[in-house]
């Protein structure tokens, strides 16, 4: 395709065109939308949606040239507002909806509620783990030969013992990311989440739990439309508006044996690995 059949890159806000209610006044993808909409305006800041897959950006002081980062991270434009770019770091999870649709498809859930809570101690400290790599492993792993990985199990382990390790998994995978990203900007003591996963107490504690930081989800589910519907505003020429509208839920980390739980993690995902060579 030739090059001038392309069209051209212009600030995430701007004059767009009139539409048929008004003008038009920004054009951002769905993830950045979403950072923007959880209020994330300050290097450090990170955003994680749980949806088919687990979706982390988090704002770079700076353009983080790929050469220079971690194994499995990505360098991206968050927006751009007048002559300003925003820069920030991609990573993220194959398999986080899609392993829950697994689990209800076989019968391993019968629905998305067998996952709100679990009341017994953690899979992985009973030494269950699951990996959820149906599809692979992504950042900061980039395997596609990995293949999902149950391990642990006993004569008396359960169907709910199963959710809770495949919860856990996705935990697991998404703070390897975090840590990833932790290596090239200072990551802040909160990160903002949404999704449909973020509505499970348990996970939410999780994570909270093996990321050592305060987990916080929105009382908004809409959060890339409220971030695209900011950036509009502030294309019109309005203030730059605040972050989300209502109260947030939030989830402290507990003192908990991470380190043990990560290594015992890392083993599983090493088992993973290399399945369809």
């Amino acid at each position: 395709m030739p090059i001038d059949c392309l069209p051209d890159i212009r600030p995430s806000v701007g004059r767009f065109g009139t539409g048929p209610t008004g003008p038009l006044t920004a054009a951002v993808t769905d993830q950045q939308a979403a950072l923007y909409g959880h209020g994330c305006r300050k290097p450090g800041d990170l955003k994680i949606t749980f949806g088919t897959g687990a979706f982390c950006l988090a704002l770079a002081d700076r353009y983080p040239e790929a050469t220079h980062l971690p194994k499995g991270l990505l360098p991206t434009v968050a927006w751009q507002i007048g002559e300003e770019v925003t820069y920030a770091l991609d990573g993220g999870v194959y398999d986080v909806g899609s392993a829950i649709e697994w689990a209800i498809k076989t019968g391993v859930a019968t629905s998305v509620d067998d996952f709100q809570a679990f009341e017994r101690p953690a899979a992985i400290e009973r030494g269950m783990a699951f990996i959820p790599a149906f599809s692979g492993l992504a950042c900061p792993y980039w395997d596609r030969t990995a293949a999902p990985l149950l391990v642990g199990l006993t004569y008396a382990s359960d169907l709910a013992d199963m959710r809770q390790a495949l919860v856990e998994g996705i935990v697991f995978l998404t703070a390897d990311v975090i840590a990833a990203m932790g290596g090239m900007v200072s990551i802040g003591e909160a990160i903002s989440i949404d999704g449909g996963l973020s509505r499970s107490a348990y996970f939410c504690q999780f994570l909270a739990d093996v990321t050592g930081r305060t987990i916080k989800v929105a009382a908004m589910d809409e959060i890339t439309a409220l971030g695209a519907a900011q950036l509009a505003v502030v294309g019109i020429g309005n203030a730059v508006p605040g972050p989300p509208i209502g109260e947030t839920r939030s989830y402290a980390p507990r003192a908990v044996p991470n380190d043990a739980w990560r290594e015992r993690a890392h083993r599983a995902i090493a088992l993973a690995r290399g399945w369809h060579d």
